[in-house]
C-alpha cells in the first residue's frame, strides 16, 4: 500500500487518514476499515465504502465496478478516498 497523502487535523488533534505501516510509531491508532474489494460473480471486480459517517451519503454504496484486476480495483480505492478526504479538508 501507499503512503497517506491526505491528512485531516481536527480541533482535538485527531488526525484521520488511509492507515500506512510508516505511522505505526507515531503511537495509539484507532483503525476502521473504509471499503471493501471484492470480486463480481462475473470475474471483475468492484469498490464499495462501508458504513461510516465520514462519507456521508457515499457511505455503504458501490464507488466503482468493473475493473479487470484487482490491483485496479485497489489503485481505485487509494486514490478515491484521498480525493474524498482531500475535499473534507
Amino acid at each position: 500500500m501507499s503512503d497517506p497523502k491526505v491528512f485531516i487535523i481536527d480541533e482535538d488533534a485527531t488526525i484521520t487518514t488511509m492507515f500506512s505501516d510508516n505511522l505505526v510509531g507515531l503511537g495509539q491508532h484507532q483503525i476502521s476499515r473504509a471499503s471493501n474489494v471484492e470480486p463480481d460473480p462475473d470475474g471483475t471486480w468492484y469498490v464499495e465504502l462501508c458504513h461510516d459517517p465520514i462519507f456521508g451519503e457515499h457511505q455503504g454504496k458501490r464507488i466503482g465496478s468493473g475493473f479487470a484486476t484487482r490491483q485496479e480495483a485497489l489503485d481505485f480505492e487509494v486514490n478515491w478516498i484521498n480525493s474524498f478526504l482531500k475535499g473534507k479538508a
